[in-house]
């Protein structure tokens, strides 16, 4: 198994403690490029930064970053949980904020957003929800490869086959091959859809 990968994988399941990654493991995102060793928690920073950056929802900025990280350790993110977190807006006040939707709205979801995320909490929510997602079932599906073929670790990359299809980039990186720590993580940066995202790194000889 990749060890950059492994152990971002661990970290958000938190099975091992904090250590140093080095950048001479390659791996599955710009965290690889650094110069410099680079720890657990700022791999897990700029991981989460990714999201919000991707979501559109929220400034990637270090103390929403921190924010997030709370709902990130069980290697899932339930947008329900997350978007009712903090006290219950009341009517009167989502309706002064001009937050037309009736469900319920936690007052410290609603600090981080944006403009755009504070029209719609809960489209909010199960967007950011989407993406972290869909980021750490790229992590685990990049964990595996090296185990699925004796002696090549190349995997394919398969673009989405979601309602919103795939990216213009998905598209021209479908059915190619590539080794697991060179792999962009997904969604891909230049995504139009990223909540939508169903692209997949797979076992070269699966069939999609």
């Amino acid at each position: 198994m990749h060890p950059l990968i492994d152990s971002l994988k661990r970290l958000f399941s938190r099975r091992e403690d904090p250590s140093v990654l080095t950048s001479d493991h390659q791996s599955a995102n710009a965290l690889l490029q650094e110069s410099e060793p680079v720890t657990i928690a700022a791999a897990r920073e700029a991981t989460l930064g990714r999201v919000l950056t991707l979501s559109g929802c929220a400034e990637p900025s270090l103390a929403n970053i921190k924010y997030l990280a709370k709902f990130s350790s069980a290697g899932r993110m339930d947008y329900k949980t997350l978007v009712r977190d903090g006290e219950i807006l009341d009517s009167g006040t989502k309706k002064a904020l001009g937050v037309r939707t009736r469900a319920f709205v936690g007052s410290d979801f609603f600090a981080i957003l944006n403009t755009k995320g504070k029209t719609d909490p809960t489209e909010a929510a199960s967007r950011i929800c989407s993406i972290y997602n869909r980021q750490m079932e790229c992590l685990s599906d990049l964990a595996r490869g090296p185990s699925y073929i004796d002696g090549d670790r190349r995997l394919k990359f398969f673009p989405s086959n979601m309602a919103a299809g795939p990216c213009q980039e998905a598209k021209r990186r479908s059915k190619k091959l590539v080794n697991p720590g060179e792999a962009d993580l997904l969604p891909l940066q230049s995504c139009q859809h990223p909540d939508q995202c169903g692209c997949r790194y797979l076992m070269k000889d699966y069939t999609w």
